[in-house]
């Protein structure tokens, strides 16, 4: 692969890469949202909470800061 190509690519996984992390942090967000307003439905708060304790996938990949 040509030197513009492999920048090419990599700028299209780092772009990925940054959605993929903002759509996670979304995600997190409304998750916290919901829990606050379960206070009648134990159950489910409880189920939430676990999920929202899950590792996270946002991985800094090699070769990249990690910064948007």
């Amino acid at each position: 692969m040509s030197s513009s190509a492999t920048e090419k690519a990599r700028d299209i996984y780092i772009v990925g890469f940054r959605n993929q992390h903002a759509v996670e942090n979304q995600a997190i967000k409304l998750l916290e949202r919901q829990v606050g307003r379960l206070e009648n439905y134990p159950e489910m708060r409880d189920r939430m909470h676990r999920h929202r304790g899950k590792p996270r996938t946002g991985q800094t990949p090699r070769g990249t800061s990690g910064a948007p």
